[in-house]
């Protein structure tokens, strides 16, 4: 499953959740012609949807 997501900013976001899997979720922001990963599920906040930046990026 993969969510692709559009704000007010034009800003292009793709969640990858991983849902029935052990591995974190990743967030991936469009910046130019490709994805940048801006921040990850960790397996254990996934029922509560919280993201952890990724290289001090916001998310």
């Amino acid at each position: 499953m993969i969510r692709i997501q559009f704000d007010t900013k034009c800003h292009i976001q793709k969640l990858v959740p991983h849902r029935y899997d052990d591995q974190p979720g990743e967030l991936f922001e469009r910046q130019g012609k490709a994805w940048k990963l801006i921040g990850i599920i960790k397996p254990e906040d996934k029922p509560y949807g919280f993201v952890t930046a990724v290289d001090g990026e916001r998310s």
